[in-house]
């Protein structure tokens, strides 16, 4: 029963998840794609982590929250969004004609380095 349960939380968590597959040559097609994904895992993580801070937590007491499950969701919410823009910035590379790629590659990276901010404050008190 325990695995039964167990297999439908991951089920349901893979299916949330897509993972990245390999680009296609339509390049522009492919960064609106990460770019809509990276707006869905923001709002996702606006669930997990608010924009509350917490109050100075003591070593013990950031260590425990930083374990929480809504910390670790953060975490894995803030790796998809770090992936994706570097999905994006990798299309940027491949393509240096392509300004308008690399203006979102550095848009996705400020995604990328608020979400882990984020995921910090909340759950590490920094």
């Amino acid at each position: 029963m325990k695995r039964a349960i167990l297999f439908i939380m991951l089920g349901g968590c893979a299916g949330s998840y897509q993972p990245s597959g390999p680009v296609t040559d339509e390049p522009e097609r492919d960064v609106s794609g990460y770019e809509a994904r990276i707006a869905e895992l923001q709002s996702e993580l606006d669930r997990v982590a608010g924009d509350s801070q917490p109050d100075m937590l003591d070593e013990e007491d950031a260590a425990s929250s930083a374990q929480s499950p809504e910390c670790r969701a953060g975490a894995d919410l803030s790796d998809r969004i770090c992936d994706l823009a570097e999905r994006i910035c990798a299309v940027a590379d491949r393509d240096p004609s392509a300004v308008e790629i690399y203006g979102k590659c550095e848009r996705s990276r400020a995604a990328c380095r608020d979400a882990q901010s984020r995921v910090d404050r909340s759950c590490n008190g920094h």
